[in-house]
């Protein structure tokens, strides 16, 4: 999993869940940092999904749409949840789901299972 979120501490928070439910998840500030994570990294799996926080797309989400379709293209197209706001209209994009925050973990990482269809495998 990759997260991107300028929030600190939800970022901090969603991927300390993921780990605890048995995921490899890395977070980024931003869309140039999540650019900047490798593609294959030793001990690493592959990007299963991108969660995205709208408000790491900047304003309007204009450009940031666009960088997240060129973070999926280099991750071999993954599913993008975005996490958005619920008084804003979330940005255009190809979003697999969208989840309204306020919100609880938990429901990210509900999201994030169905995406990738399931729970991840023991290793």
């Amino acid at each position: 999993m990759l997260i991107v979120s300028e929030e600190q501490w939800p970022r901090a928070l969603l991927r300390a869940q993921l780990v605890e439910e048995g995921w490899d998840a890395v977070g980024a500030r931003s869309m140039a940092e999540a650019l900047r994570e490798p593609v294959a990294e030793p001990g690493r799996g592959p990007v299963r999904c991108l969660v995205v926080d709208a408000s790491a797309l900047g304003p309007a989400g204009e450009t940031g749409s666009e960088r997240v379709e060129e973070l999926r293209t280099r991750h071999g197209d993954p599913p993008v949840i975005l996490l958005a706001s619920a008084t804003i209209r979330p940005p255009a994009g190809r979003w697999t789901e969208t989840v309204r925050r306020p919100t609880r973990v938990k429901t990210v990482v509900e999201a994030v299972e169905r995406a990738v269809g399931g729970r991840p495998t023991p290793t």
